[in-house]
């Protein structure tokens, strides 16, 4: 009776083993994922479990030590306990909606067939211990879980590697194949994604245009569009190219040859990976460096690529908005010279005065929060009346960026004009939804920065409701969180009446910038999910509109 039990314990141990395993790896593969791989992320995850559950994890350890010192060993007690505590993990740490949310790559099947390979090892071995040790030390499998997907991930380096050369290979050989496509690069903190959709809808009216889907800015994401789409029909390739520190953009551009190239933006996105604005700065600066003597588009409404502009001394167009807008202040001027290390001479005091020729800009410009209309110029020469249902000035500024390079491509003024108009809303870009009340739903939850976040904000202005909600669980990848979110709760205050914040990772920061302004407390709600806002939203009137901006990734608690 006593071998059954101890094979009926073995059994429910290994079972247990794999339970957790995977509750445990369906969230740690998933947040891998959104970190691009990153093996560091692995320990990472485990810290953060392990900080958010320290008093679990100090009782637990102080149970381990208490059964160990009083030597209660007997299969039944053993048996019982480990029942116990799978439960209490089950009850305390249910990951498994995270199955889901994974994205089922070649690459994640491969980890997959290690992990199980490397899981029915650690059982095997480990039934060689007494049952006592194996249920007293169970709460250790969490630790040796996360060792053995490192591991995985550490052998299929070289592999992935490999992997992602050939289809590199792949890629640039199917672009040079191609002698009749031109390569369109756009780069830019933010705006990418905007312009992209809105040029990809010019120039398929005259071209056989391929664009890169959704944020598809890395190499890997570059190369497969290309594998999986590019034929020999097509004559304009539009790719969206992303970076997280320098070097990355002019890897991506050696890895397309672009042709020409658009900047639309040089902003606070990514400082934890960059370091610096200067660093962002360099980085973006790398397209226009790599086109040498080939035209580039450049956003003249943000300081930074206004100087990258005036650096850049080949083909170019710039992109304004000809509104009231006051001249740079000497002192403003010096700190975005000296932020990115330019030398601060008189001459560069003429830096921020916008010229029309050879220019394109916005005038008679009319936002509503329905539409948005303006006339486009190019120099002196009237080019359309662009409407587009995307609101905001960012975004004028976004289909300026498009019409210049159209113009130099040579789409016809009214192709150019039916392609702004047939631009619809962008996934999680100021895009606009209404509620069954009839109330104004906005999602704005893509990276949004405090560069960005001014253009989104202001632009609830637009619409003449009582209440303005934001939801939002701050900035993140900020040169310092709290700083960066402390400022954000600040610039909240202006613009809207009432405050959802998600999430507890800037909590404390939002909340403090909102009250050091004079926020009614009252406006101020907290929540710890999205899932928490789901029937807020569905029950807000039409004399609300909701701005939820940006979207923490489930890697931020």
């Amino acid at each position: 009776m006593g071998v059954n039990l101890n094979i009926i314990f073995n059994i429910y141990f290994a079972i247990s083993f794999l339970i957790v395993a995977i509750m445990l790896l369906s969230e740690t593969i998933y947040n891998v994922q959104l970190n691009g791989y990153s093996i560091k992320s692995i320990f990472y995850d485990m810290f953060q479990k392990l900080v958010a559950n320290f008093l679990n994890v100090f009782m637990c350890a102080i149970i381990i030590i208490t059964v160990y010192i009083l030597n209660i060993n007997n299969v039944y007690i053993n048996l019982i306990y480990l029942i116990v505590e799978v439960c209490v993990w089950l009850w305390a740490g249910n990951y498994f909606s995270f199955i889901f949310k994974i994205k089922y790559t070649k690459r994640v099947f491969r980890q997959l067939f290690l992990i199980v390979v490397f899981c029915v090892l650690s059982i095997v071995s480990l039934f060689g211990f007494d049952s006592f040790y194996l249920a007293i030390g169970f709460p250790l499998v969490f630790f040796l879980i996360y060792i053995l997907y490192f591991l995985v991930c550490l052998l299929l380096i070289p592999i992935e590697k490999l992997i992602g050369r050939h289809f590199l290979k792949l890629a640039k050989k199917k672009l040079m194949e191609n002698t009749k496509l031109t390569k369109i690069g756009i780069t830019g903190s933010f705006g990418k994604t905007s312009t992209k959709e809105i040029l990809k809808n010019i120039l398929m009216l005259e071209f056989g245009t391929l664009a890169t889907p959704e944020s598809y800015n890395t190499p890997f994401g570059i190369s497969k569009t290309i594998n999986e789409n590019l034929s020999n029909t097509h004559e304009m390739f539009v790719c969206e190219m992303g970076a997280k520190k320098q070097g990355e953009i002019k890897e991506l551009c050696k890895l397309v040859c672009v042709d020409v190239g658009i900047v639309t933006s040089v902003g606070r996105q990514h400082l934890n990976t960059f370091g610096s604005i200067t660093n962002v700065y360099k980085t973006k600066k790398e397209l226009p460096d790599y086109l040498y003597k080939k035209f580039c588009v450049f956003n003249l409404m943000n300081d930074y690529v206004k100087i990258m502009y005036d650096e850049y001394l080949y083909e170019k167009i710039g992109v304004f908005l000809l509104v009231k807008r006051k001249i740079a202040s000497k002192r403003r001027l010096k700190k975005c010279l000296y932020d990115i290390k330019v030398n601060s001479t008189t001459k560069n005091l003429k830096l921020f005065e916008f010229k029309k020729l050879n220019n394109v800009y916005a005038k008679n410009i009319v936002l509503t929060s329905s539409s948005t209309e303006f006339d486009v110029y190019f120099g002196f020469k009237f080019v359309c009346r662009a409407k587009t249902s995307l609101l905001g000035s960012h975004n004028v500024i976004n289909v300026l960026l498009a019409t210049a390079m159209a113009l130099h491509l040579g789409v016809s003024d009214l192709n150019i004009e039916r392609g702004i108009s047939n631009t619809k809303n962008i996934k999680a870009r100021f895009e606009k939804f209404t509620n069954s009340n009839g109330a104004v739903i906005i999602n704005n939850g893509y990276n949004s920065n405090l560069d960005s976040a001014p253009y989104t904000l202001k632009a609830l202005n637009l619409f003449d409701v009582k209440n303005k909600v934001v939801v939002t669980p701050g900035l993140i990848e900020c040169e310092n969180d709290y700083v960066a979110n402390f400022k954000f709760g600040k610039l909240l205050a202006k613009h809207c009446t009432e405050v959802i914040v998600v999430k507890q990772k800037n909590r404390e920061a939002i909340v403090r910038g909102l009250k050091s302004v004079g926020f009614d407390s009252q406006k101020i709600h907290i929540v710890d999910s999205f899932d928490s806002v789901r029937e807020v939203l569905n029950k807000v009137t039409k004399d609300y509109v909701v701005l939820i901006e940006n979207d923490l990734p489930d890697n931020y608690k």
